[in-house]
């Protein structure tokens, strides 16, 4: 079996979850006649000359996963999301975008992948009836004799010394939720005991250098105890763990945060730290090796009878087995995806070709996706909400700057659209710019007389888009569906006013007008 991994961009290959999630799995799968590979969703073929039998999207949530996963399944691949963060999960208005993106996905995939329990009853609340699949992420290599010698060694320095070596590692920020470096600050008085104890407390943080901002900068003077911060690696990181007695590991209770994954923990035990958890508790599943209270680990670590020492090793081997173990993990990925129906192959998979899908772009539009759509071939359609831009094929746009709206083509946009629709279309002898063509909007259709009332003033402000933004997408997409008849139109938006009621007015759009037929 052939699977590829699609992430939104190279910067995504290098990420912790990609590196965890697939990479690890990698030898286990080949060894079982399977492979993975992970790989940016722009390098897709233009052709879509892939052989691939299961494409899994991780982390795109834009038009060009939508467009992706149809045209995949159409050509009888199976299609799949892995859902290992919860940007999900209802009452967070920040999220408003990914759960549309995941209310149009949920209809294009065969299954979901999930990183937790959690997360596979945040993807049923929105496809209750697809197969769910808990992939978990994996260790990356577990060596008992030499963490039993790395567990002794540091046991026995941290007694004689006096000191206790504490690691924090990970990414310090979200751009949506309070995570990562906030909650270090907010459970570092979990470390006092140490301190109190008599203990040298020596704290080092390892994450990414965005997080490290004067805010962050800011709670991390206020920890209070002596500190080093880095850069995060993987070098850096594996040098921590051999060098710290424990990884403080504090999780706030925010839907985000109680459905992460167990990686980290994973990856403290496996690299030979004891592990105090702070918060909620998040790894109560490997219960025999945390500790929750500092006290408890100082009477363990005076006592020579910490949780993970060289006779609790085989324990940890058969945690690890159930819960984290590449191989198995490989293993019950394979199984699950064999046992899926196969997706039969529909339109376009004879190598005939249809109507020119369309993106309509709306507030917001990433260039990459308009950039993915034109080595494709895919009619990109401009509105009012987004910037212009000469790459367009159809603009609907303020006409002179100040309104009405008009339709303006592209000698190529003209082309695209439906053979009916083409008489339509005349040439604009007085334009020099880059739409050459006009097509006049009925004067008794309802979503022409929707677009012709509506002025540049009228949605400059945020107010203002509120109140006309889903009228004006929802008519603009329904009159794109009668220009490219039997295609599929897509939207294109990182941010809608109302976002969360886009969806009603998307019903609509799947009628159509009378007049422009």
């Amino acid at each position: 079996m052939k699977i590829r991994a699609l992430v939104q961009s190279s910067q995504w290959l290098d990420r912790a979850g990609v590196r965890i999630r697939y990479r690890r799995i990698s030898p286990h799968l080949e060894r079982q006649g399977a492979r993975i590979i992970v790989d940016e969703i722009d390098n897709l073929e233009a052709r879509w000359l892939i052989d691939e039998d299961v494409v899994i999207f991780s982390k795109c949530t834009d038009a060009r996963a939508l467009y992706a996963a149809d045209y995949l399944r159409e050509r009888g691949i199976m299609v799949g999301v892995d859902m290992f963060d919860d940007y999900f999960s209802p009452g967070i208005s920040p999220c408003h975008r990914h759960r549309e993106f995941l209310r149009e996905m949920a209809s294009r995939v065969d299954f979901f992948l999930c990183s937790t329990e959690r997360m596979r009853g945040v993807a049923a609340d929105f496809a209750p009836d697809k197969p769910c699949h808990v992939l978990n992420d994996p260790f990356d290599t577990l060596d008992q004799p030499m963490l039993a010698s790395r567990l002794e060694e540091k046991a026995a320095r941290a007694r004689a010394d006096r000191r206790i070596d504490v690691l924090w590692f990970g990414n310090g920020n979200n751009p949506v939720f309070p995570v990562g470096l906030t909650d270090l600050a907010a459970y570092a008085g979990a470390l006092q005991p140490f301190a109190r104890a008599g203990y040298d407390v020596r704290l080092k943080v390892l994450t990414n250098l965005s997080a490290l901002h004067s805010e962050n900068l800011a709670r991390l003077r206020a920890v209070g105890l002596p500190m080093a911060v880095e850069e995060w690696s993987q070098d850096g990181e594996a040098r921590g763990m051999e060098e710290a007695l424990i990884s403080f590991l504090p999780v706030n209770h925010q839907n985000f945060s109680i459905a992460k994954s167990l990686n980290r923990g994973i990856s403290a035990l496996t690299g030979g730290t004891q592990i105090l958890s702070a918060g909620f508790d998040l790894y109560e599943t490997i219960g025999p090796f945390r500790y929750r209270d500092a006290n408890d680990l100082l009477v363990d670590l005076d006592q020579g009878s910490l949780r993970l020492r060289p006779d609790t090793l085989p324990a940890l081997k058969e945690c690890m087995n159930d819960l984290a173990d590449p191989a198995n993990e490989a293993g019950r990925l394979l199984e699950f995806l064999k046992g899926l129906p196969p997706v039969s192959p529909s339109r376009g998979s004879n190598g005939t070709t249809g109507p020119s899908p369309a993106i309509i772009h709306g507030n917001r539009t990433p260039y990459a996706v308009i950039a993915f759509a034109q080595d494709r071939g895919i009619a990109l359609i401009g509105t009012p909400f987004c910037a212009a831009s000469p790459k367009f094929n159809l603009h609907f746009d303020f006409r002179d700057g100040v309104g009405p709206i008009e339709l303006r083509m592209s000698k190529q946009g003209a082309n695209m659209i439906a053979p009916s629709m083409k008489p339509l279309v005349r040439e604009d002898a007085n334009s020099e710019g880059p739409y050459p063509f006009i097509l006049a909007l009925p004067a008794d259709d309802a979503d022409s007389e929707a677009l012709r009332t509506l002025r540049p003033d009228m949605v400059k402000s945020r107010a203002g888009q509120m109140v006309h933004y889903a009228r004006v997408m929802g008519s603009i997409e329904r009159i794109a569906r009668r220009l490219f008849r039997d295609s599929r139109i897509y939207r294109s938006e990182l941010e809608a006013p109302l976002m969360g009621m886009t969806h009603l007015d998307r019903r609509a759009a799947q009628g159509g007008g009378a007049a422009l037929q």
